[in-house]
């Protein structure tokens, strides 16, 4: 494409930096981005430190049995926390957390856990390495049931929560991307071909970003430079190694 096609844009960072506490000997940090929390764990302790950003408050979670973790996060009303422990296995448990049971829901090999997220109150939608389950949390009953499933090769994955969008992204050069909406049930976007810098190129997660710029959801493509190369020298010249933008129709 040339590089005329391409917009130069500038990314304005917050004026007010969110600050956290010194942590004492965490094993596991977890953040997750919806819900704007913190989740501090220790290898062998039953108890979570979480620490909720927007109002800031400190507080803690003790679970019935110690365990480690992949990912942590708690549902949109706060009332059903979700986990999972092995790439096979995401386990849900309703509060108080130090009482209840947990109970499961479980995938099939090859197939692996990448991420997870809440979609609404009793809604999850679990991203793995070949597809998506959009899963319907049924606490009374301790069960989980899937409402939509999808198979697609993902290496990985984009959320955006606002929109309740999700991207993957796939292929040879993982530059193929596929955009899902859970808003108004399901609905499949559509598909986009990254252009890729070289034949040998492969857009990693850092590499991507699922935004709302000026009211407009667009996938940001960013020219991060290798991790091996510096800064100077990876970088090409001129506005196409800043930021390139392709609109994706949100429903």
């Amino acid at each position: 494409r040339p590089r005329q096609a391409f917009r130069t844009m500038a990314v304005h960072l917050s004026d007010v930096p969110i600050k956290f506490p010194p942590l004492v000997k965490p094993t596991g940090v977890y953040f997750d981005d919806i819900n704007k929390q913190l989740f501090v764990t220790r290898d062998g302790e039953p108890n979570i430190d979480l620490i909720s950003i927007t109002p800031y408050n400190e507080s803690r979670i003790r679970l019935k049995y110690a365990t480690s973790f992949e990912s942590i996060k708690l549902s949109l009303n706060q009332k059903i926390l979700a986990f999972h422990t092995d790439p096979l296995t995401l386990r849900i448990v309703n509060a108080p957390f130090e009482t209840e049971e947990s109970y499961a829901f479980t995938i099939k090999a090859p197939a692996h856990i990448i991420n997870f997220y809440w979609t609404g109150d009793a809604e999850l939608l679990l991203v793995t390495s070949l597809g998506f389950e959009w899963i319907s949390v049924n606490a009374s009953k301790h069960r989980c049931k899937a409402m939509k499933s999808i198979q697609t090769p993902v290496t990985f994955n984009c959320y955006m929560h606002e929109q309740r969008l999700l991207l993957t992204a796939s292929g040879l050069q993982v530059n193929m991307f596929q955009v899902f909406s859970f808003k108004r049930g399901f609905s499949r976007i559509g598909r986009l071909d990254a252009e890729s810098p070289s034949l040998s190129h492969k857009f990693v997660e850092r590499d991507v970003i699922l935004t709302s710029i000026y009211g407009n959801v667009s996938i940001l493509v960013v020219r991060n430079p290798p991790r091996s190369a510096p800064l100077s020298a990876a970088l090409p010249a001129g506005p196409a190694a800043a930021v390139t933008t392709a609109a994706a129709a949100a429903a």
